[in-house]
């Protein structure tokens, strides 16, 4: 990012910013809740997406997979990320703002599968509860307003997140490379990429790449691969209710159901057709 000064007019300041890629691929859900009564309990569930809460008022209680308990009040918030169980179980009244994503993958290394909490400054605080209520309009603008409202949160997440963007070295031509090609394999499900596709499109040995796709994005190559086409069937069982687990099965390349819904329980720890129903795991 540049910042440049007029020499005519020395008070004005112009910013060419360097990289502005959106932080948001696409946003599933935006919630906008006031829950008054004394006790609110959601059962125990996983998504195949990011989500953001933000508590706004009162108390929010969230219990993760671990059983670790995160208490949220006023101006606190968190990132969920994809395939972490939790539930909440909320004694007192609250209010907050929800939003469900994909998130894109140039950021993907800085957000990670790890439940990150932070907080929202006064100034977003105000906005969102200027801006969420109006949401239930429908007007032709909420469409744009959701996505950058939320990418907002997000950017205020990276200001006070440890997790800076990473420094000049011997992975930034790999990086610049691999995003594109990320987008293509969540773009493109029709085809079924492996390490060897993968690599070749880099022009690089499968060794060499793995090695690098793993300082990047902090897995092997193989689990993205399983983690993105499992996330995509559980998104097309949601998207189309009445279309045979076998069909979605052959859809992400697996030509026998038992094989899929063995995949699908190892990385989603629940059956297709259970995730289908909505159905959680026993508290």
């Amino acid at each position: 990012m540049k910042l440049l000064i007029d020499r005519e007019n020395p008070g004005a300041e112009r910013i060419e910013p360097s990289d502005s890629r959106p932080l948001v691929k696409k946003v599933l859900w935006a919630d906008h809740s006031r829950v008054v009564s004394r006790k609110y309990h959601d059962r125990k569930h996983l998504h195949h997406f990011h989500q953001l809460d933000v508590i706004l008022e009162g108390e929010y209680k969230l219990i993760l997979e671990d059983k670790e308990v995160q208490i949220a009040g006023s101006g606190d918030a968190w990132v969920i990320p994809p395939l972490m169980w939790h539930h909440i179980d909320c004694p007192n009244p609250f209010y907050f703002c929800s939003f469900k994503f994909h998130l894109s993958p140039h950021y993907w290394s800085q957000f990670g599968t790890t439940f990150h909490r932070f907080r929202i400054s006064q100034e977003m605080q105000r906005y969102l509860r200027y801006c969420a209520p109006k949401w239930k309009s429908q007007s032709a603008w909420v469409s744009q307003q959701i996505p950058a409202v939320l990418s907002l949160c997000l950017v205020e997440f990276l200001k006070e997140s440890p997790q800076k963007p990473a420094t000049q070295s011997n992975l930034d031509g790999f990086r610049q490379a691999l995003w594109p090609l990320l987008e293509r394999i969540l773009e493109k499900p029709n085809i079924h990429w492996n390490v060897a596709r993968m690599a070749e499109e880099l022009n690089l040995s499968p060794n060499y790449f793995s090695r690098c796709f793993h300082q990047a994005i902090s897995q092997s190559p193989q689990r993205f691969i399983l983690e993105a086409t499992m996330r995509r069937a559980a998104a097309n069982l949601l998207d189309s209710p009445t279309k045979p687990i076998k069909k979605i099965a052959e859809s992400a390349g697996y030509t026998n159901v038992h094989t899929f819904t063995r995949a699908f329980n190892q990385i989603m720890r629940i059956s297709p057709a259970a995730y289908r129903r909505g159905e959680g795991k026993e508290l």
